[in-house]
């Protein structure tokens, strides 16, 4: 094989590899963030009554237990977690409300959000892995005082 041929299969080869991880790394550049960017949550029922759903809005975050109604029940736990670096509490506290909502649940009580410590960011940061935000919810209904 001459030197001309073997230099034109290089180049060849290097604007194949180009063409090939340009959109790969756009697409990996999208699926990371689509993926860290959001809240994801799971719900494990506490109750069998079923309740209609209702919109998020209608959910009330109770700062305690103390602060509900005496006559309320439990529908629900709520398991939420999310990328420390793109998610926020308020993103956290409204993805649990639609979670409740669906479920007919009209109040959260929470339980700890739990921030990764300084630690773990900086361990983090060294290996260029992401770090996690978590809370425990409570799903309740309180049925209307009449």
């Amino acid at each position: 094989m001459t030197a001309d041929r073997l230099q034109l299969k290089l180049l060849i080869l290097q604007i194949f590899k180009k063409i090939i991880h340009t959109p790969l790394i756009l697409i990996i550049f999208f699926l990371s963030f689509t993926l860290f960017s959001c809240i994801q949550t799971n719900v494990t029922q506490v109750s069998s009554e079923t309740y209609p759903q209702i919109t998020p809005e209608e959910v009330t975050i109770y700062s305690t237990a103390a602060s509900i109604p005496e006559n309320y029940t439990e529908v629900a736990i709520i398991h939420a977690e999310g990328s420390d670096s793109f998610t926020d509490q308020s993103q956290m506290y409204e993805k649990v409300r639609k979670d409740a909502a669906e479920l007919g649940a009209n109040g959260i009580i929470p339980g700890d959000i739990e921030d990764p410590s300084s630690g773990e960011r900086v361990v983090a940061a060294v290996f260029g892995t992401g770090t996690t935000r978590t809370g425990e919810f409570v799903a309740i209904f309180v049925p209307d005082e009449e």
